[in-house]
């Protein structure tokens, strides 16, 4: 028979037995969980990722750019060189219409995407059989081109010094005019800036109007576009 002393200690034994085993499942779920916390941070970590891989909505694509296609591509017709390459007769209304420019040289900077691009000429007025080959017959020409579309038709400018881009609407354009007689030569110089402003010609500068008095007058303007 057992005594008080024993069954007392065996009921303590038991007792400890039965703690350490609820100890032992408490730990095991305690370890489960982080577990579970990891994986849901990684699923959060996957959908941010995926989330910032989609483009905004306020990223627009850039829209295409749109180029002109003329009857007579000008870079075709008008090549760089000193080619002779036939003439371009008076337009209607501004002059004598038998005089026609002939070209002797061409420096080509047309771009049919080009918010503003341009052609100048070398040459001189002549008649249909040619140019007439006097020192006063000596002039050069200027064609410009707003979004690849011409602005009316070549003008005529004494001499023409420079032109230079400044941006893909504007340029620098630098001429001379012969106001004293051919033996004087040129003896006034002007400088203007050039601008496609919402596909119109806007020029600026000091000497701005004395580029308008050129370009708009009634002579001095030739067809674009002629073969011959």
């Amino acid at each position: 028979m057992m005594s008080r002393y024993r069954a007392a200690a065996v009921a303590l034994t038991t007792m400890l037995a039965g703690g350490v085993l609820v100890g032992c499942s408490t730990a095991g779920d305690g370890l489960e969980e982080p577990a579970m916390t990891t994986v849901a941070a990684a699923d959060e970590g996957a959908s941010t990722q995926s989330s910032s891989a989609q483009p905004s909505s306020k990223e627009k694509p850039e829209p295409e750019k749109k180029c002109a296609s003329l009857a007579k591509d000008p870079r075709e017709q008008y090549p760089t060189g000193n080619e002779r390459l036939g003439r371009m007769p008076a337009v209607v209304g501004s002059g004598d219409l038998h005089v026609n420019f002939w070209i002797g040289g061409v420096e080509n900077n047309y771009d049919p995407c080009a918010e503003l691009s341009w052609i100048t000429f070398a040459g001189g007025r002549g008649y249909e059989d040619g140019p007439a080959g006097t020192g006063a017959s000596i002039t050069d020409g200027l064609a410009l081109y707003i979004n690849g579309e011409p602005v009316g038709e070549m003008r005529e400018f004494d001499r023409i010094e420079n032109i230079q881009r400044l941006s893909p609407s504007s340029a620098e354009f630098s001429w001379g005019e012969v106001r004293n007689g051919t033996a004087a030569g040129v003896t006034h110089r002007f400088t203007v800036t050039l601008k496609n402003d919402g596909g119109k010609l806007v020029v600026d500068g000091p000497d701005a109007q004395a580029f308008y008095d050129q370009w708009d007058r009634d002579t001095g303007q030739y067809l674009l576009g002629h073969d011959g």
